[in-house]
């Protein structure tokens, strides 16, 4: 299929070099043909899996060629006929950074291996152990990571029966295993932290039948018009044995489904403006298909109207620009609060017929809402006249904290409250927390920071006034909180470092961190520890657990190693939790509490269906099952000498009359337009109650919620940063949220290299101090040269950035420098005494 595609591509090009060509131009040089082949692989040397690479002429940014790294991570260019070498070439991929070099730069452009880096955010990671029925390791296992059907990476077990996956990013990923003489597993592993290395067992079932091993087929999507043409943004709804198994979207030509097992399957093609299409496919052993299905329009295909709105003050006469139009057919949102542009114009495309709801809404200005009747497929113009209120709603407060040296204190958490109701909760990053859109009148601030006095201040706003507080925080009585601790877990008989010890510290009682893995040295290192006596827990399967005290008199580095001695119980029995409703429904978000003699051995919460422990040891265990709005549920299980048993408890609804809350959010990015499929995790605690995909109208809904002042809701999607807030909610209050993404820059791949030297004696500079800001805000504050005098800065974004070098015992710099293209740039600075 890989051939194919690349001889696509290749024509598709090799037709528009032709027919640019084809006139009669003497005096243009001749073509070249040029071959490039390489292995794309990672900093652990795996394959690079489905990276995007590109060919492009520098001259005049053309697109040579464009193919996709196969399985093996190989891309292969061959015979690429072009009038020059001087090409570039760019490799993306969604866990990289992004890498471009110039072809002719290449020493080795048949047998090369070019390695991408993790992105910076890309930090979790995750080591599986697969073992068989007979708890046995199985080696040669392929691991394949999926997010959205599409491989991102791939590996296999080794003889230990382990496989470890680094660089993923903190997102859910599709986690399938596969081995010949075995059942196929398929299980979505969510990676929530970059602190320690999600640790996942599973067990592999053997089996003769042949249609469990036959699961490679593979389903390309390309419906189309009856002209021919791919319709983008079909819904493909996939079933199998009337069980939906897939709904991807048609992308960029096409939707692709792999993993399929031998079988029939149905397919229904959902359009806007067309009929739905069901039709039956049958997928052979490991086979590959492309469906490419005509749709039908609908009787009513007039869905082509256009509606030009422009916006204008009514007293001025003038353009509005950045009005937001909203318009709705039938109740739902065709579009939503797109801004007109300096002219104050806005065109909507495509619109079928039927009676619409238009709003237009501008700050300071009246919200106009209206209704236009479409009864034809005609153009239409129409001028909306606003008018201004009289509304002082246009203050911003920019919140500035600082410790004692004048420090930025990011990560404050700030808290605008008015008339006794909180307004917003910011968070300080890069310097500055932010709020607009604020009306007259008073309101109370406060500041809010680990290792800080919490301060409360009151500040008045006037008439669209805008304010900068920079209120500094004063640091709490015991102001040593930088000690570190080195833990070093050993076997007291073989003397080897033990990986995957759990190591949890408390002090007074308050719990510092919970069971941190130790690394393959046996290592875990904790800084930022304040003075105190600390209550030390580790803990491993097969070994009795320590439990010390150590006491940090003073901020200094210790180092210790603790002694793990091996009991010789049978300890490898599993228990798996399914706790249900009345109705059989999974009830994910329940927290399962294991005792063994009184004490809490583990405490998971059931997530994607169900919980698992393994390691236990045999003998009697209570389980204590807690879910809000359902009865807590006490039982007790014998597990025996390496027995596995699987749970399936049903708990009952409580009587409390206040777990009918209900928490809506909307998301939408910073333009104001719905963003769909964004992820909305709802946290009560540390604990994960539920995650929801946001709908066609960007919505999520959560219910059935107790009472309670702990919730957080964390928001991600695909091309934006995330947001996370915590809220509190009353007894059965229905909250709605509102919540805007910021859209990820395209273009933040530039790289500025620093050179800052002596200007008299040349010599480079070390522990030079450079700032960076863009539009005012820091983008690294202070960062160091090395002993060459050198600092890189990496992921920069394009604009305007301002520069500021400073040194003791030299004039500091400060000046503009301004990156127009994601390209490496590199700069000396001379420094005066």
């Amino acid at each position: 299929m890989k051939t194919m595609i690349r001889i696509l591509i290749l024509s598709f090009f090799s037709l528009l070099l032709f027919n640019s060509c084809k006139e009669d131009q003497p005096n243009s040089p001749s073509n070249i043909d040029i071959n490039y082949s390489t292995n794309l692989v990672d900093s652990d040397n795996n394959p690079i899996i489905n990276a995007i690479v590109s060919i492009n002429e520098i001259d005049n940014n053309n697109v040579i060629a464009v193919d996709t790294s196969d399985e093996n991570g190989l891309i292969t260019f061959e015979n690429l006929s072009v009038s020059t070498e001087n090409l570039l070439i760019s490799i993306s991929h969604p866990l990289y950074n992004t890498k471009e070099f110039k072809y002719g730069d290449i020493n080795d452009k048949e047998n090369g291996t070019v390695t991408l880096e993790d992105k910076d955010d890309c930090c979790g990671s995750a080591e599986l152990t697969i073992k068989d029925e007979d708890g046995n390791t199985i080696k040669d296992v392929e691991v394949k990571v999926r997010q959205k059907m599409k491989v991102l990476k791939k590996g296999k077990s080794d003889e230990n029966g382990t496989v470890k996956f680094t660089g993923l990013c903190l997102e859910e990923y599709e986690f399938r295993l596969a081995k010949d003489g075995f059942k196929v597993i398929e299980e979505l592993v969510n990676i929530e932290n970059c602190d320690e290395t999600l640790s996942l067992n599973f067990k592999m079932i053997k089996t003769e039948s042949k249609e469990d091993t036959c699961c490679d087929g593979v389903l390309i999507f390309k419906p189309k018009d009856k002209d021919g043409n791919i319709l983008n943004g079909t819904k493909i709804y996939l079933y199998k044995d009337g069980k939906l198994i897939e709904d991807p979207v048609v992308e960029n030509g096409k939707a692709v489904l792999d993993g399929l097992c031998e079988g029939k399957y149905t397919i229904v093609y959902k359009k806007d403006g067309y009929s739905n299409k069901e039709a039956q496919v049958e997928v052979g052993c490991d086979e590959e298909k492309t469906l490419e299905q005509t749709l039908e329009k609908n009787d009513d295909d007039c869905c082509e109207a256009i509606l030009k709105f422009i916006v204008k003050d009514n007293e001025s006469k003038k353009a509005i620009e950045g009005a937001k139009v909203t318009l709705k057919l039938n109740g739902k949102v065709v579009l939503e609060k797109k801004a007109t542009d300096k002219e104050g114009e806005f065109l909507a495309k495509e619109l079928c017929k039927g009676k619409y709801t238009v709003i237009i809404e501008k700050d300071g200005y009246k919200t106009i809402e209206t209704t236009w009747n479409i009864e034809k497929c005609d153009d239409f113009q129409e001028t909306f006249w606003m008018n201004k209120n009289d509304d002082c709603c246009d203050g911003v407060l920019i919140f500035k904290p600082k410790d004692k040296d004048g420090n930025i204190l990011n990560g404050t958490k700030i808290y605008l409250y008015k008339d006794g109701k909180l307004i917003e909760d910011p968070v300080v990053e890069n310097g500055k927390a932010l709020l607009d859109g604020l009306c007259e009148g008073k309101y109370t601030i406060v500041y809010k920071k680990d290792g800080y006095s919490n301060k409360e201040v009151q500040v008045e706003v006037g008439c669209d006034e805008e304010k900068t507080l920079e209120h500094t925080l004063e640091k709490n009585n015991d102001d040593c909180c930088e000690a570190v601790l080195k833990f070093i877990v050993k076997d007291k008989n073989g003397k080897n470092a033990l990986k995957d010890a759990k190591i949890t510290l408390k002090l007074n009682g308050k719990v510092i961190f919970e069971k941190k893995s130790t690394n393959a040295d046996g290592i875990v290192i904790e800084d930022g520890l304040c003075k105190g006596k600390y209550t030390v827990i580790i803990e491993r399967d097969g070994y009795e657990t320590i439990e010390t005290t150590w006491n940090i008199e003073k901020c200094d580095d210790f180092q210790e190693t603790f002694w793990m001695n091996k009991n010789d119980d049978c300890c490898d029995g599993v228990l798996i939790f399914k706790p249900k409703d009345k109705d059989g429904n999974i009830l994910n978000g329940t927290k399962i509490y294991l005792y063994k003699d009184g004490k809490l051995i583990e405490d998971p919460v059931v997530e994607n269906g169900k919980a698992v422990l393994d390691g236990l040891c045999e003998g009697k265990y209570t389980i204590v099952y807690k879910k809000d709005g359902y009865s807590n549920k006490e039982v007790q299980v014998e597990v025996g000498c390496h027995e596995e048993k699987t749970l399936e408890q049903t708990l009952e609804k409580n009587d409390n009359d206040c777990c009918e809350g209900i928490v809506k959010v909307k998301v939408k990015d910073d333009k104001g337009n719905i963003i769909k499929n964004a992820s909305v995790r709802l946290w009560k605690g540390k604990n994960k109650l539920k995650e929801l995909k946001t709908n066609s109208d960007g919505y999520v809904e959560f219910k059935e919620l107790c009472e309670g002042n702990d919730y957080s809701l964390s928001i991600s999607a695909e091309g934006f940063e995330g947001y996370e807030f915590e809220f509190d909610l009353g007894c059965n209050k229905v909250l709605n949220y509102d919540k805007s993404l910021k859209s990820k820059d395209d273009c933040c791949e530039a790289i500025l290299k620093f050179i800052v030297k002596d200007n008299e004696s040349k010599k480079a500079i070390e522990g030079a101090k450079v700032t960076l800001k863009l539009n005012g805000k820091v983008v690294l504050e202070k960062k160091t040269t090395d002993n060459e005098g050198e600092l890189l800065a990496k992921e920069l974004c394009k604009g305007k950035y301002t520069v500021i070098i400073e040194k003791d015992g030299y004039k500091t710099i400060e000046i503009t420098w301004n990156i127009e293209k994601c390209d490496d740039f590199q700069e000396t600075f001379w420094m005066k005494k």
